[in-house]
């Protein structure tokens, strides 16, 4: 008897057999949030699996701002004449 009060205190709750409008709605908030979420971030989307964006993700050509230098580096670092660099290092 033991086992089958066990069994049934650990068995996941089943499904209502119909859904209320309450949760149509908040289905239909989520879906919204979730596509808006998609839209907004276009790489997040692609990672996600979503493609209905890859043709809007930015450019990853050399030829786009790949010369700026990202947020935070030191002044040092980012002002270092390529002159100033070891051949190997400074090749493309």
């Amino acid at each position: 008897m033991s086992v089958a009060i066990a069994a049934t205190a650990t068995a996941a709750p089943k499904p209502a057999a119909h859904a209320t409008s309450a949760d149509h709605t908040l289905r239909a908030l989520f879906a919204e949030e979730w596509s808006d979420r998609m839209r907004d971030d276009r790489v997040y989307a692609t990672q996600a699996g979503v493609r209905d964006y890859d043709d809007q993700l930015p450019s990853v050509r050399l030829a786009g701002n790949w010369h700026l230098p990202p947020a935070g580096l030191p002044d040092a670092f980012v002002q270092c004449p390529e002159a100033d660099l070891s051949a190997d290092v400074a090749a493309p």
